[in-house]
């Protein structure tokens, strides 16, 4: 596709030549991008585990294209993947609501109007599973490499996304629209101690929330928050709690981890 693309003449080029959003390669995962971010936190954990640290590590993956090695690919079996039920646009939504998919159609195969075809649906749904495997794997990694002596006792772990995807749902493959598949992230907060541990919360948290989350838990666990920043604090977070009715007055069962920290301390 691409030596085809690059004989054309200069005036018939794209303007941005690209690949398709897809591959299955027999490669080595350490030739991927994060694959090797994995490794270099894992060194830098080991040059500087006996000191404070913060360390933020960004991950690419399962972001467009959806490239990983063919064995987390084989995880996926072809015959095993379906479209989802909902895989047509939603009747009377608005228009702001909505997406050409553009950021697709600017990769290789992918056609410049119109929906695409249920072989590259398919495809870009099992290559999705495929990178979510292999960014699990990375994070599996760190993990393990927290737990060596000492190390995972005194660290904090947030994990999260910056955004959602549709697989297909609303006829979409996208991350830019305002259905609830685009917008909802994960966001995962470990803190060594915490009474809460595998517990969820039922309550509306915003990405611009973790700045004062993380500060929270860091100084919980260095033992020196003071009754005035408990307050401030905590004045922060109250949006979190649940508004009341059956989850109401369950504590760390339902409402933001920080939050029930800080109601701990006070």
């Amino acid at each position: 596709y691409l030596k085809r693309l690059k004989a054309l003449p200069k005036a018939q080029q794209p303007r941005l030549i690209r690949a398709a959003p897809f591959e299955a390669a027999d490669a080595s995962e350490e030739r991927y991008p994060d694959a090797q971010t994995a490794a270099q936190t894992i060194a830098t954990l080991g040059r500087l585990r006996d000191r404070p640290l913060f360390l933020g590590v960004g991950f690419v993956t399962p972001r467009l294209p959806r490239t990983a090695p063919r064995k987390y690919w084989d995880l996926y079996p072809a015959e095993s993947i379906r479209l989802p039920d909902n895989y047509q646009r939603a009747a009377g939504a608005p228009k702001p609501a909505l997406d050409d998919i553009y950021e697709l159609r600017s990769y290789g195969t992918v056609p410049a109007k119109g929906p695409v075809d249920d072989a590259m649906a398919l495809n870009l749904i099992r290559g999705y599973r495929a990178c979510v495997s292999l960014l699990d794997t990375q994070v599996g990694r760190l993990l393990d490499e927290l737990e060596r002596p000492g190390l995972a006792e005194r660290t904090i772990v947030v994990l999260w996304g910056d955004h959602g995807y549709h697989l297909g749902e609303q006829g979409y493959f996208t991350k830019m629209t305002n259905f609830e598949s685009a917008t909802r992230v994960p966001l995962i907060v470990r803190v060594p101690g915490r009474k809460s541990t595998g517990s969820a919360s039922a309550a509306l948290v915003e990405l611009v929330d973790d700045d004062v989350g993380e500060g929270v838990a860091a100084d919980l666990a260095a033992g020196d928050l003071v009754t005035d920043r408990v307050e401030e604090e905590l004045s922060a977070l109250d949006h979190l709690a649940p508004a009341g009715g059956d989850d109401a007055g369950q504590g760390c069962q339902q409402a933001d981890l920080d939050r029930c920290a800080l109601r701990e301390r006070a």
